[in-house]
């Protein structure tokens, strides 16, 4: 390769992952920004309905989300679409949604928007690591591979201070400002690297997968990783952060937005760590401190710092490792059906575990957070026993 071109192609990769990456940003914000309008939602749901059904319903919407990403990822996974032609299209999509919010605030309204937002949102996880991969150059992948997780954490501190506006007044504002990032994304997006990539079918299906014999402590292990990064408690923290806070100690809304940009700063330097340490050191250690929290917040033990900790916890392995653990786990021809199978399980586990567990949470309180160290547990010792260390190995069975 001419040495004067390389600079120009750095600089065309750094531009493509960071416009890629706004639409991690997006799916951050759509994650939390939902605190802008539960006020005025709730209170005109109530017209009409018990407080009980109000919870519930809200625990729906919140968490359809995740069914949207769940549609969108197995479509993907069939139709492997243009990559820049898919990033444009989940940017009209998160553009559909949030517009869907203005027209009414019924449930039906608003469930259809959280589904059509979640189907931008999984075209945003299936296609954008893999884009980012496609256009890097080797010297400064898995720098460029980073902007994705910051993209998100970055994207829920916004959606955070943005919920900051949820008055019956100025519960619009989140979403027109949204949409105007949405529409820089968009234009932004014009200009991005477009990679000829055309994956090949999998020569091995999910069913084969799943009856290969040699393949089962492997497949245990991604579902494993891929539920349990849901039953730590990160879905409900993560949407009602602002919650776990007492208001006559402090404001709820600014200690929220704080610990998110904490966030933002230990996914900046996680990453960096997990090839010196290893993966199973880090995510056994990662689901100990958050089991450790959310034992915190049970006992109602400092939440603020147990918030803290819950967030450098889980930033610290359960966040990206997961992802990791996919793809090495299996040898290159299994990638497909595993990464279907896991991205799948997890999809599915973010939206059963904040469906079920956010109206318990609204009736039982803080008891419900020693689920999430039970679980948090169970999976360290699961993975001390089970899981192999992957750190430099070529990717292969367990």
């Amino acid at each position: 390769m001419d040495a004067r071109k390389t600079p120009e192609i750095r600089k065309s990769a750094y531009y493509s992952a960071a416009m890629a990456s706004m639409s991690s940003v997006l799916f951050g914000i759509s994650l939390t920004i939902m605190g802008c309008m539960h006020p005025y939602v709730s209170k005109m749901w109530r017209e009409t309905m018990d407080q009980t059904e109000v919870d519930n319903l809200w625990g729906i919407v919140s968490s359809n989300i995740f069914l949207g990403c769940l549609a969108s990822n197995i479509l993907a996974s069939i139709i492997r679409p243009n990559m820049k032609g898919a990033l444009i299209l989940n940017n009209i999509l998160y553009t559909m949604g949030y517009i869907t919010f203005f027209f009414s605030q019924s449930f039906g309204s608003i469930f259809s928007g959280r589904f059509i937002i979640g189907l931008a949102s999984g075209i945003t996880c299936a296609i954008v690591p893999i884009y980012t991969s496609l256009i890097s150059p080797i010297e400064c992948r898995g720098l460029l591979l980073s902007f994705h997780p910051l993209g998100i954490t970055v994207g829920i501190t916004l959606g955070n201070a943005l919920s900051c506006f949820n008055t019956e007044s100025t519960w619009k504002i989140p979403l027109i400002i949204t949409l105007f990032l949405i529409g820089l994304s968009l234009i932004g997006l014009l200009g991005i690297t477009d990679p000829f990539y055309q994956e090949k079918p999998s020569d091995i299906s999910l069913y084969a997968l799943i009856k290969n014999r040699r393949a089962r402590r492997s497949v245990f292990l991604v579902m494993l990783v891929h539920v349990s990064q849901h039953l730590c408690g990160v879905d409900y923290i993560t949407l009602f952060l602002r919650d776990l806070f007492p208001a006559d100690m402090y404001s709820p809304k600014i200690t929220a937005v704080l610990i998110s940009l904490a966030s933002v700063v230990i996914t900046a330097f996680s990453g960096r760590y997990v090839d010196r340490i290893g993966r199973k050191p880090l995510i056994i250690i990662s689901s100990l401190v958050a089991g450790g929290a959310t034992a915190m917040f049970t006992f109602g033990i400092y939440p603020t710092a147990a918030a803290l900790l819950f967030v450098a916890g889980y930033n610290m392995g359960l966040c990206s490792i997961p992802w990791f653990i996919t793809a090495e786990i299996f040898p290159p021809k299994y990638a497909s059906a595993a990464g279907l199978l896991g991205v799948s399980l997890n999809w599915v586990s973010a939206y059963t575990t904040l469906a079920a567990l956010y109206p318990l949470h609204i009736k039982y309180g803080r008891i419900v957070f020693s689920f999430y160290t039970i679980c948090m547990a169970l999976f360290a010792g699961l993975m001390a026993v089970f899981f192999k260390e992957t750190k430099n190995k070529v990717p292969a069975f367990q």
